[in-house]
């Protein structure tokens, strides 16, 4: 024995309607807020280095900071006599 709601009638259905909402912009003119004026000016900063540059190399041509580092910075053998 099944209960049910009705007496064997069928139920009736409505069709299912869509509503088209129309897009309105209630305000056209669009104060920038903060943020915006904030990422306007980040925008506009100009680029800077962004790793670390040791100051003292900066204007020096590599093939001189080598040459200085073989004559100044690696150990010499004291045993060799260059040119006697």
């Amino acid at each position: 024995m099944e209960w049910k709601w009705t007496k064997g009638e069928n139920m009736e259905k409505t069709m299912r309607v869509k509503k088209d909402h129309p897009i309105e912009i209630k305000n056209d003119n669009f104060k920038k807020d903060n943020r915006q004026d904030s990422n306007d000016r980040l925008m506009n900063r100009g680029m800077m280095i962004q790793t670390s540059i040791n100051p003292y190399l900066s204007n020096n041509n590599y093939l001189n900071d080598v040459k200085v580092q073989d004559e100044f910075l690696r150990p010499k053998d004291s045993n060799l006599k260059e040119n006697e």
